[in-house]
């Protein structure tokens, strides 16, 4: 008696452990492929933050020669120019750059 409920204890015990073994497995799974996403999603976010710099660098550029021309509709675009950097700006700060 005592023999077949060790037995039957053993087997319970190997069951949990195949279950854990499943669950261990799947969850494993799950890891790399989220895995694989955060790393597409750092890809992504520094081509993004590189194309910022890049735009940013290009409107400081056109604002400073644009000053050198004084008709109005430079001057308008100045305006936009000083605007679209300081949302590239901001944009640069909510990504850490």
């Amino acid at each position: 008696v005592e023999l077949r409920k060790k037995e039957q204890l053993l087997e319970r015990r190997s069951e949990q452990l195949n279950v854990s073994k499943r669950v261990i497995a799947e969850q494993e799974e799950e890891l790399a492929e989220v895995t694989k996403e955060l790393q597409e999603t750092e890809r992504q976010n520094s081509r993004l933050r590189q194309s910022m710099e890049k735009m940013l660098e290009e409107s400081e550029h056109n604002k400073y020669s644009s000053w050198s021309t004084p008709s109005p509709r430079s001057r308008r675009g100045t305006c936009w120019n000083l605007f679209s950097v300081d949302v590239l700006r901001l944009g640069m700060k909510l990504f850490g750059v």
